[in-house]
């Protein structure tokens, strides 16, 4: 493995991708990853540049956009690097410090790949970060031209029961709310928000659509049980979370277009059960990583696989909850933390260290 780290934080972010050819350190290479991988001819195209390739001759519109958003990206060599791995080999490791705007390079291997329409799971092991990444993506998609953010959908979906607590929130229980101020820009992208609309549209479609009747006749009775100050019963919720379930399951499954979800190592596993395909997983926080949460992303069949992560951070004590009370992870490393705070925050807010 070629492996060239920075000195320095925030000063590089080093590539430790897959080589394009085999060896006899191909072993080691599969016990890291812990699965076995394909090493990739010198000369062999990956999926996503065969696709590209093949725009030029369908599609010469959407190839010339694509081309000229990449000509206008903003990116020093080093990141231009790390998108390059990321979309020609198997495997990729993006290493990226404090400052390197590793984010970005999260955002645009995730644009780059789905606006040619493959599907694109962004996973990391805390809710924070994936919120994180959610509102970063949202700010970059405007900067794309109309003919590839036509191409997708991005999902956030963070948890199963953060969705259930907003659309609690969303009809009028005050008292469940799990929202913030900086939701706002992920309105249009929150998972339960896209199934309220999908429902409708399958309802109108399709009559006999049991899983969108019921959901959308629940949802309606929450409008009204809140106002009144009502609780509807447990056997109620527990169906309506039940074919929240189904249409999220349905909605990924069959989404005709490029598609990109934005969620937690943990909750992949319930992408996995539900048989959701994807092309390319992007882990972040690779460098905190447990082995548990790598092996929720894994077992969905994929193409390629990029992880990018900080392994020189200081350790970690922001605690973030997880999508269940059992699960707990470490969010943020402590130097970022520090940037967020000054020194009299420090002294008289100790819960910050």
């Amino acid at each position: 493995m070629n492996a060239n780290f920075p000195s320095a934080l925030g000063k590089l972010i080093t590539i430790l991708s897959v080589p394009s050819y085999g060896g006899d350190d191909s072993t080691t290479h599969q016990i890291l990853m812990g699965r076995p991988i394909d090493p990739v001819d010198v000369g062999t195209l990956s999926v996503f540049e065969t696709r590209l390739l093949a725009l030029k001759e369908s599609d010469q519109a959407v190839h010339h956009a694509h081309q000229s958003w990449q000509a206008a990206l903003t990116l020093n060599k080093q990141q231009l690097k790390g998108i390059k791995s990321a979309i020609h080999e198997r495997v990729t490791y993006i290493q990226g410090g404090p400052n390197t705007e590793a984010a970005v390079v999260c955002s645009t291997i995730a644009l780059w790949a789905a606006s040619l329409g493959f599907r694109v799971l962004i996973t990391s092991p805390s809710n924070d970060t994936s919120k994180s990444n959610a509102v970063n993506l949202v700010e970059y998609c405007t900067t794309l031209p109309k003919l590839m953010s036509d191409a997708f959908t991005v999902v956030y979906f963070s948890c199963w029961t953060e969705s259930l607590e907003l659309i609690y929130e969303s009809v009028g229980y005050k008292s469940r709310a799990s929202s913030q101020r900086s939701d706002a820009s992920l309105q249009g992208i929150q998972i339960w928000t896209l199934m309220v609309k999908y429902a409708e549209e399958h309802l109108a479609a399709n009559r006999r659509d049991y899983a969108s009747r019921v959901f959308l006749q629940t949802y309606d009775e929450m409008k009204v049980a809140a106002t009144s100050g009502e609780i509807l019963s447990k056997a109620t919720l527990r169906e309506f979370a039940i074919n929240f379930k189904q249409l999220c399951a349905t909605f990924l499954h069959h989404h005709k277009t490029g598609l990109i979800v934005i969620s937690t190592c943990y909750n992949s596993a319930i992408l996995h059960k539900s048989r959701v395909p994807f092309n390319l997983l992007v882990v972040d926080e690779a460098g905190r990583l447990a082995e548990s949460d790598l092996i929720f992303v894994l077992q969905i069949p994929h193409d390629s696989l990029v992880q990018i992560g900080d392994r020189f951070g200081a350790q970690p004590t922001v605690k973030s909850k997880g999508s269940n009370d059992m699960y707990e992870n470490c969010s943020r490393p402590n130097f970022r933390r520090m940037l967020q705070h000054s020194h009299q925050e420090w002294i008289e807010l100790p819960n910050v260290r």
